[in-house]
């Protein structure tokens, strides 16, 4: 596992409440976050604005970011893509990549360089595949 102390700077303004919960029970990077239990998470999200479907969902993103070595736009790309895991990643090839978040990409109309090309897509998929 690729360790790193990165904080949740740059989150998304929808996540306020779950980073308030994650801050309130000193869940304070990325790392952190990671070994997080269903059971846990549910138990956090009990009598708040926060979902359960939110907190997993920064789960997966953590476990991105840190087994990855990706910044927090580059594993929320592939998380809203439809790639939740490391596993998920191995499993496509390139072109399967590239494919799901181009598809992303033009329905966001984001108007920018694409964040995924096949060399990135390669190495994304090398180091899942080296993870497993």
């Amino acid at each position: 596992m690729i360790s790193t102390e990165k904080n949740f700077s740059g989150l998304d303004k929808s996540f306020k409440e779950e980073k308030k919960i994650l801050f309130s029970k000193g869940f304070l990077t990325w790392d952190s976050i990671i070994s997080l239990s269903d059971k846990e998470i549910e138990s956090f999200v009990k009598g708040t604005l926060s979902t359960s479907r939110k907190l997993k969902q920064l789960r997966c993103i953590a476990k991105l970011i840190c087994n990855l070595d990706l910044s927090l736009g580059e594993a929320s790309l592939l998380i809203h893509s439809g790639i939740p895991s490391k596993e998920a990643l191995a499993a496509l090839n390139p072109q399967e990549l590239l494919h799901r978040t181009g598809r992303l990409e033009r329905l966001l109309k984001t108007g920018r360089t694409p964040v995924v090309d096949l060399k990135k897509a390669s190495e994304w998929i090398q180091k899942a595949k080296a993870g497993k």
